[in-house]
């Protein structure tokens, strides 16, 4: 892997931005943590349009010598803001899908409610929702409440998500009427 020294750094505008982005601890196995924008996933934005904005491609790319092309640049650790270039390597969708279900992050019926990456809200949250329509409070209340969508919040009081949390709010009138109006829009 190709070694960036000092002199390099400072004729390098971009080289330079990149490197104040990033929390380099002294632990040389460690991750580089990008402290810059991060994607709503946790990559780092950065390094310029040459890479699709992506911090790891570019620290991929500069490390290497080489630009990633159409492949991935995978993370061995785990961490999408990581750019320590020892923690990434290349590789194809089917690379990267296998590597993910190696290492037990594969969506799979298993990881259901706060097991899912993408949760947004807990189980002890999904009792309180429908605990809130049973009281009268309205959907959209309780969405602006939990910070979810209102269609997200339906699903969650009905029990048309969550399913494993018991308690679901059966439809009523009022769930009809509002499924109708979806429909309708």
């Amino acid at each position: 892997m190709r070694i960036i020294n000092r002199e390099m750094l400072s004729t390098n505008k971009l080289i330079e931005r990149f490197f104040s982005k990033i929390d380099i601890p002294d632990d040389p196995q460690a991750c580089w943590i990008w402290t810059g924008k991060r994607h709503r996933r946790g990559y780092g934005i950065g390094g310029g349009d040459a890479f699709g904005g992506r911090a790891h491609r570019f620290s991929y790319a500069l490390f290497s010598g080489e630009g990633p092309g159409d492949l991935f640049v995978c993370h061995s650790c785990d961490n999408p803001p990581c750019v320590n270039p020892e923690h990434l390597f290349l590789g194809t969708v089917a690379d990267n899908s296998a590597d993910m279900a190696r290492k037990g992050r594969a969506a799979s019926s298993d990881r259901i409610g706060e097991l899912n990456w993408q949760a947004k809200v807990t189980e002890a949250d999904v009792v309180a929702m429908r605990a809130l329509r049973l009281q009268g409070r309205s959907y959209q209340a309780i969405a602006d409440q939990y910070g979810v969508a209102l269609m997200a919040a339906w699903k969650i009081v009905t029990g048309q998500t969550w399913k494993h949390v018991p308690g679901a709010v059966p439809p009523d009138a009022v769930n009809l009427r509002f499924r109708k109006a979806i429909r309708a829009s």
